[in-house]
């Protein structure tokens, strides 16, 4: 199943996913002391574009890679180049990439193909950071919400099978690269009923239930908005986030 195939599914999530990515940016300016933005950063499933943007900050020349065509086609900052590709399958030549970037999107790729791509594109000073950023279904001002979330969403949503086993050592170095520095961080953002309805809808839960025919995009709009909207004490609330960085580099 190839998620966030349609014009509609790209626009929901241009519009509906929070911007985290600059959080991540500066941990990774400060991480590898950079000295100033690198020649070439390559953004692996870049989706909408939000995690390509940030690249910008470390980067003089981004590019943005995804398979998905309307993905590309929602991307509102036209400073990275757009290019419509897979991340195990990379159009670059060897050792041109200075800075590689794989935002929320290490979970899809093939690992035993993506991963020899990233080491063949890469410099041998170059960088390879893998973060996600993870919804943990915790309301700060009402912690019932969780029981929602864990007995009631994701049992009639349930996530999609995908590939989030630990990335060991001993795996990474069969593809000559290794694993300098693991980092976990959290932050917040605020909703109100619709927005988090909104963002929920872009979740691959919900996305893949609508594919498969079960249900319709606007009936489960109308189930989450009904369903949330009692658990918030006020206008917005805030919901904690959580995520980890990884660090390779070539061997």
């Amino acid at each position: 199943m190839h998620f966030w195939a349609t014009q509609a599914d790209a626009e929901r999530y241009a519009r509906s996913r929070p911007y985290f990515h600059d959080l991540v940016a500066e941990r990774i300016r400060s991480t590898l002391d950079l000295g100033g933005r690198v020649a070439l950063g390559l953004d692996i499933g870049s989706g909408s574009g939000q995690s390509a943007t940030a690249l910008t900050a470390l980067a003089e020349n981004v590019v943005a890679i995804d398979p998905s065509r309307p993905m590309l086609l929602s991307v509102t900052d036209f400073r990275p180049q757009r290019i419509q590709a897979v991340g195990e399958s990379l159009p670059f030549l060897d050792n041109c990439c200075d800075l590689m970037t794989a935002a929320l999107s290490f979970h899809w790729l093939d690992r035993s193909r993506f991963l020899p791509e990233a080491s063949r594109v890469l410099r041998t000073s170059g960088w390879l950071v893998i973060y996600n950023d993870f919804f943990l279904g915790r309301m700060r001002e009402n912690p019932s919400f969780q029981n929602w979330y864990n007995g009631q969403y994701l049992k009639r949503y349930p996530v999609p099978a995908r590939q989030d086993q630990p990335l060991t050592d001993a795996y990474a170095s069969n593809y000559r690269l290794a694993i300098i520095e693991r980092q976990t961080y959290s932050h917040e953002v605020t909703f109100d009923a619709e927005e988090l309805s909104s963002y929920l809808t872009t979740q691959t839960n919900v996305i893949a239930a609508v594919q498969s025919g079960a249900v319709r995009a606007d009936d489960v709009s109308r189930w989450l908005i009904h369903s949330v909207a009692e658990l918030f004490p006020g206008p917005k609330c805030c919901f904690v986030f959580g995520g980890f960085v990884w660090y390779l580099r070539p061997l």
